[in-house]
């Protein structure tokens, strides 16, 4: 191990999960799309500016034979470990130990399923070189969280429960008005517009991406807490004013 790896650890950060699987090629796949969420996870932490791109992961995967373990090298197609310092860790560590309970699940709900999706779509979005794919990623990461309604006003839905969610958590609130106009920026790219208005620009991106990174950690909190399995009795929560 330490003649074939070491120098491919040594002073970088690594991602290390525990996949369970009945042969190798489902356990190399399953660590890979686990590696993905937790790097995608990172990614929600920091954003944009401070972390654009975390390269594809080593993937090694160690198997228990009778009473003897070996370790073997299956895929190696990284092309730099990232690099995470102290101090990002006071970033990363709230996001990463919440998304963890999703990611470790055997069997999650659709509703948590919908959470990974969401956080896969930040993920991207971060990646995204250009301000349109970037805004395009992560209207439809709010989307999947906030509206399960397949048509129907969606952007004024969307803008609607990320405020009472704000309210709800600490009662500071991002205008829905604002939201709304920039989710309107990626109906007009989806819809391939003309740009009549404005078209997205890096202010739009950082602040759709600081709502993003802002909310998604807030409605893993809520789901865990009250363990809601369903998208529907979390809108019905968001939306009940009797509380």
């Amino acid at each position: 191990f330490d003649k074939l790896f070491a120098d491919k650890f040594v002073d970088h950060t690594c991602v290390i999960v525990k996949i369970k699987s009945n042969n190798k090629k489902s356990a190399i796949k399953k660590g890979e799309k686990k590696i993905q969420l937790v790097l995608d996870s990172i990614r929600t932490s920091m954003g944009t500016n401070q972390f654009c791109v975390l390269n594809e992961p080593l993937v090694l995967v160690s198997t228990e034979i009778s009473t003897r373990t070996g370790m073997f090298h299956e895929r190696y197609n990284h092309k730099l470990l990232c690099e995470i310092n102290e101090s990002d860790m006071s970033l990363i560590k709230p996001v990463t130990e919440t998304v963890s309970r999703f990611i470790d699940k055997e069997n999650p709900s659709k509703f948590e399923q919908r959470i990974l999706r969401s956080l896969e779509w930040i993920g991207s979005s971060i990646q995204q070189d250009e301000p349109e794919d970037k805004i395009s990623n992560l209207c439809t990461s709010l989307e999947t969280i906030f509206v399960p309604e397949k048509d129907g006003r969606k952007g004024e839905k969307l803008a609607f429960r990320i405020t009472l969610l704000q309210l709800r958590i600490n009662g500071k609130f991002t205008f829905p008005e604002r939201t709304l106009m920039l989710y309107e920026k990626r109906s007009e790219i989806v819809h391939g517009s003309d740009y009549n208005k404005e078209p997205p620009n890096k202010q739009d991106v950082r602040s759709l991406e600081s709502l993003a990174m802002m909310v998604f950690p807030m409605v893993c909190n809520i789901i865990q807490k009250n363990n809601f399995t369903k998208i529907s009795k979390f809108i019905e929560w968001l939306e009940n004013t009797d509380e």
